[in-house]
């Protein structure tokens, strides 16, 4: 690639346009020159492979075109100007289009100066992606050139496209991935404890790390301590209810270390639950957390207020790593503390006198869904184990999500399915669709156990799998999401797209993207049956909770939730 390739030119401008069509998020100038810069880097190397895989096709058949030179000028210029038509048009109709979808969003629109930026850097990503192509090549060269002088060349040819692929996959798996990974450790372990700055020890027995812990508040990191740190007291309950509550019960085992593995953690935590009266409450959360040991107060500070403190929630972390690095690691391992934890817990439960045992409800976040999901074989398994479930932004990685989805009434859309007429499981991109579909249209009676998925249309969490690299998913072919501008898949643009999404997810305002916030409190009120004149299990009437209660809990748990020392 020495000399500019017509096709190349052509080719990078077609996938420019193609890189900038809507995504699920609204994109930001990184985002921009990440998807749009690899995107034509593969767009040039494609049109210069046509270009110059053809002209060695015409020489091999002894075929040779003509035509004028004002002809073949003539043409070429039409070509370009089209091209350029067409792409400034698509350009211009993306921008709109993302304004479009910061609306929908609620997010800030990008502007004429920012999308420059990021087409600036669009071509420096541009560059670098051709000088490690250069390089890929030139390589190519040496090893054909050298073979050539022992072999027949298309053997040489073969055999120099296999080492290169090799190299390819070597350094980018045992020396980029991994030195990438290593790095994300290191830091995700100092932030672990550095995070933890500012949080006091405990002082109620209700929680981990205090001085009556079976944990030692050494143990517990930065997410741990946060977790531990905020949440309720009885007298906040109180002030927001006007009626007499119990202190909240929060159970949290830190990281394992060389001295303890998984099995022995929740063995602790459990121990922990059972000193602090875990097992005489109304109702316990097994929560599984989030890749880093982060557990979401959206998705634990409503139950404690509808509950009135009459409640336990236990968690550990198994990880320093962040979710999205998890996921393309070791998932493994959220997965057997989401099912040590859980098994423990339904065990001792189950030695209990059958009117005395509390409600089990297991819910998680992001990957901590993924990893209390995968405890279930299917819906069945999951009513007859538990008495609730909440999941918030389950990724596709979920057996139990997929198989779920795929078996959702016909007319239902993927973004929001509806399987066996919502009887006990029911998926929500919003709070109206806890009672009625996607269209309005109103669901069968809901019967306990009840279990929900809120997932956002918006969520890239929630739909980024590795089938985009070929094919068009139903939640783009239905354009059902009610706060997705219409998107258009494109083979290996889309997949680049979502992979670019994913770090911002949680950055969308509440209600979007991967931030799921007051829309839990509705979601708890209908999985405890607040919607009916008596809760679900021990939890007793319901009618204390109005509207403008609903709003204050809401108000409450944000103002904790943005709490920091």
């Amino acid at each position: 690639m020495a000399e500019p390739s017509l096709f190349g030119v052509l080719f990078t401008m077609v996938f420019y346009a193609i890189s900038v069509t809507p995504s699920v998020l609204p994109r930001r100038w990184w985002w921009h020159a990440f998807v749009s810069g690899i995107l034509m880097g593969l767009g040039y190397v494609l049109g210069w492979a046509l270009q110059e895989g053809g002209a060695a096709l015409l020489r091999a058949l002894d075929v040779s075109i003509s035509a004028p030179e004002s002809v073949t000028q003539t043409g070429t210029y039409l070509l370009v100007a089209a091209v350029t038509l067409w792409t400034m048009r698509s350009i211009w109709q993306s921008f709109w289009a993302s304004k479009k979808a910061a609306a929908l969003q609620e997010m800030k629109q990008v502007n004429l100066v920012e999308y420059l930026i990021g087409l600036a850097a669009s071509f420096v990503m541009f560059a670098a992606v051709l000088t490690v192509v250069g390089l890929l090549r030139g390589i190519f060269n040496l090893i054909v050139s050298f073979l050539a002088n022992w072999i027949y060349r298309p053997f040489a040819l073969a055999i120099a496209l296999v080492a290169v692929i090799a190299l390819v996959l070597f350094i980018s798996n045992r020396v980029v991935f991994r030195s990438v990974m290593a790095i994300f450790a290191r830091k995700a372990a100092a932030l672990n404890t550095t995070s933890a700055d500012g949080y006091a020890r405990p002082e109620v027995p209700e929680r981990s790390g205090s001085k009556q812990s079976l944990v030692p508040w050494e143990t517990i990191g930065g997410q741990g301590r946060k977790f531990i740190g905020k949440g309720p007291s009885a007298e906040m309950i109180e002030d927001v209810t006007g009626l007499p509550a119990m202190e909240p019960i929060r159970i949290y085992a830190g990281m394992p270390t060389a001295d303890t593995n998984l099995d022995e953690l929740a063995d602790l935590a459990v121990a922990d639950l059972e000193r602090a009266g875990g097992f005489k409450r109304s109702l316990i959360l097994v929560n599984t957390a989030t890749g880093s040991g982060w557990v979401d107060e959206w998705l634990v500070q409503p139950m404690e207020y509808l509950t009135r403190g009459n409640c336990a929630v236990v968690t550990m972390q198994y990880s320093y790593l962040f979710s999205a690095a998890l996921m393309v690691s070791d998932l493994s391992v959220c997965v057997k503390a989401g099912t040590m934890l859980f098994e423990k817990v339904a065990q001792r439960v189950a030695t209990l006198p059958e009117d005395e045992r509390p409600l089990v409800i297991v819910g998680g976040e992001s990957l901590g869904a993924y990893g209390s999901q995968d405890l279930f074989a299917d819906a069945h398994d999951l009513t007859e184990r538990v008495d609730g479930a909440i999941w918030t932004g389950s990724p596709q990685a979920s057996k139990l999500l997929r198989q779920l989805t795929k078996s959702r009434h016909k007319g239902s859309p993927e973004v929001a399915p509806v399987f066996e007429n919502g009887s006990h499981i029911r998926f929500v991109n919003n709070p109206e669709q806890l009672t009625r579909d996607r269209y309005g249209r109103e669901l069968g009676p809901w019967l306990f156990p009840r279990a929900v998925f809120a997932q956002h249309a918006s969520d890239p969490v929630v739909w980024f799998s590795s089938d985009l690299v070929f094919k068009e998913p139903d939640w783009i072919r239905e354009r059902a999401g009610l706060d997705v501008p219409d998107m258009h898949f494109t083979p290996v643009a889309t997949y680049l797209q979502l992979v670019a999404d994913l770090p911002v997810a949680g950055t969308a305002p509440a209600g979007h993207g991967h931030t799921y916030h007051r829309e839990l409190v509705d979601i708890w009120m209908s999985v405890l049956g607040f919607d009916g004149p008596v809760a679900l299990g021990r939890l007793g009437e319901t009618a204390w909770v109005t509207a403008q209660m609903k709003i204050d809990i809401g108000n409450a748990i944000e103002v904790d939730d943005q709490r920091d020392p």
